[in-house]
């Protein structure tokens, strides 16, 4: 429950760290922030402090800054002030008359006189009758009267020739859709207002269209790096404290030997290497286990031969192997596992070792009378394969340097149970200084990053299997995220805390890589949409632009739903 609980609050707090990030730039550059939300859906919880609101979602996945103007559906503005309308109708001074401009944007009072102002304007009323409409058309909030909502058009009247007659001439003018006679008068119009004039300067400059578009990108830039400066921080964590670490070997086993269901010769044959060879070197960087191999397939991708130099019986031998490309793992693959020979270990953590009374130190030396190659995955093929047969076989195990035959029978073993405890080396990790730790995580961070676009461009471009294994949404990060806990706390509360912290600088990572991808209403969509408007010197068509984020936020729900579905499925499949 305790893992649970911290995967719901961990997941929480990546999207709380990316709003923070484009709340603080938004903020030092002038952009008002109107709502910040972490949680979709409706207000749980919340309060209103300066000109923001600050809440919490009742939906506990996401969350959101809500910008002045960032949902603009149309280029003209909804409301212009009078220097603005003024300016509007200067530039269009030899293309349409006063009179339309006045149709299309209706001259409203002001929304906000301040106290001190009002009470000077209304001081005459009882020889000026008209200034008793102030009473009924304003309402004190604050410091400032606030124009009522639902005046009349008789009220907007004689508000507007009193505050004319007094010398008050800051209106605001409203875009009225009536004032247009059909669609196509109010498109021409648009048209004529985009051509004519740079719309940001109708736009409110503290507003997320109306601030300069290199502004607006470092806004979007935020969140993302923000997320990119916390999975550096978590992995410093990491790095600074000792640790320990299992090491799967760098020995390899052929799929070829191991019987692998394809028919074609694997890229490892191919190029002459053995089983048991041990791989020490991909492309000059060094191999220390499989994990580092596995790491190294991922980044080297298949596009050309990479150099491999192998030790075999303490000779260095160098080999070119040409990947191939496995459409169920998604990435490139030499077509080998790690040998890694069969060593009981924690004997009392698993059934079927306590059913064949197996003990620490037992080494299995044959398997149904084969001892050529005889590695884990080896008696792990053999074990299914009796259990899937329903047929008996034999182990053969040296213990205190006597040899003895187990006869061994799984058909009463559920499949889950159906595994032997091996032992792994485990590298004590010392502790780093925090430069070096810095350094590292900065490495560390950097070499994700490429992982995972490779890892997209893969899932777009290349070949693909059963896809639901290579995705996943928020349930499955979180159930991940748990298991991953969990095993760590199972040892002590720094090693689950140390798991913890690398998962979520994982997810981190994808967090700001996703958000990161051009595509509308993400942040890279609006990075983009900056750029373009810095070259062409003119904002982008905000119909346009509406209609893409809405289009994609409607595939990206339909996306997220299909994905949670398989991540249901998958966790019901565990």
């Amino acid at each position: 429950m305790f893992s649970l609980l911290l995967a719901i609050l961990g997941f929480g707090f990546l999207v709380f760290i990316h709003e923070l990030g484009h709340f603080f730039v938004a903020k030092l550059f002038g952009v008002k922030v109107e709502c910040f939300s972490i949680g979709m859906g409706p207000k749980v919880f919340g309060f209103k402090k300066g000109d923001t609101v600050y809440q919490i979602g009742a939906i506990p996945m996401g969350g959101f800054c809500q910008f002045k103007q960032d949902a603009l559906k149309d280029d003209l503005p909804e409301i212009l002030t009078e220097k603005k309308f003024r300016l509007l109708a200067s530039i269009l001074n030899n293309k349409i008359s006063d009179e339309k401009l006045a149709k299309f944007y209706k001259k409203l009072p002001p929304q906000t006189i301040e106290s001190a102002k009002f009470l000077e304007l209304t001081k005459d009323k009882e020889n000026r009758p008209d200034a008793e409409c102030l009473f009924d058309c304003y309402e004190q909030s604050g410091n400032v009267c606030v124009r009522k909502k639902d005046l009349s058009d008789k009220d907007i009247f004689v508000l507007l020739e009193y505050l004319e007659s007094v010398g008050i001439h800051e209106f605001e003018y409203h875009l009225d859709d009536k004032g247009f006679t059909n669609e196509k008068e109010r498109k021409d119009f648009i048209n004529l207002v985009y051509k004519a004039m740079n719309l940001r300067k109708l736009r409110d400059s503290d507003s997320f269209f109306g601030v300069h578009p290199f502004k607006r990108l470092l806004v979007a830039f935020a969140g993302p790096f923000m997320n990119y400066l916390f999975a550096i921080i978590l992995f410093s964590l990491v790095f600074v404290g000792a640790r320990k670490e299992v090491i799967i070997p760098n020995k390899i086993l052929l799929s070829d030997d191991v019987g692998r269901e394809e028919a074609s010769i694997s890229p490892a044959k191919k190029a002459g290497l053995l089983s048991g060879d041990k791989i020490i070197s991909v492309n000059n960087h060094v191999i220390d286990s499989f994990s580092d191999l596995t790491e190294e397939m991922m980044l080297a991708g298949t596009r050309s031969k990479l150099k491999v130099v192998v030790d075999r019986n303490g000779e260095k031998l160098e080999f070119q192997v040409l990947p191939e490309w496995d459409k169920n793992t998604m990435r490139p693959l030499l077509g080998v596992y790690f040998y890694q020979e069969p060593l009981i270990d924690r004997a009392e953590e698993s059934k079927l070792a306590k059913f064949l009374d197996l003990q620490n130190g037992d080494k299995i030396t044959a398997i149904g009378g084969k001892r050529d190659l005889i590695s884990t995955v080896f008696v792990e093929r053999y074990l299914m394969n009796l259990w899937e047969t329903k047929t008996a076989g034999t182990l053969t195990v040296l213990r205190n340097d006597t040899e003895f035959d187990i006869d061994i029978n799984v058909n009463n073993f559920e499949q889950k149970d159906i595994f032997l405890p091996y032992y792994f080396e485990i590298r004590e990790m010392k502790g780093k200084n925090w430069f070096a730790a810095l350094g590292e995580s900065f490495k560390e961070s950097n070499k994700l990053i490429k992982m995972t676009a490779l890892s997209t461009y893969a899932l777009i471009a290349k070949p693909k299997g059963d896809i639901s294994e290579q995705v996943g949404g928020p349930i499955k990060i979180g159930y991940l995220m748990k298991n991953i806990a969990d095993a760590g706390f199972s040892n002590s509360f720094i090693e689950g805390m140390r798991n913890f912290f690398l998962v979520l600088a994982n997810i981190s990572l994808a967090l700001a890589f996703f958000n990161l991808l051009p595509l509308p209403a993400l942040d890279g969509g609006y990075i983009v949409m900056s750029v373009v408007e810095m070259v062409m010197r003119k904002p982008v068509r905000m119909r346009y632009v509406y209609i893409l984020n809405f289009a994609t936020l409607v595939l990206l729900m339909g996306l997220g739903l299909l994905v949670a579905v398989m991540d249901i499925f998958y966790i019901m499949g565990q």
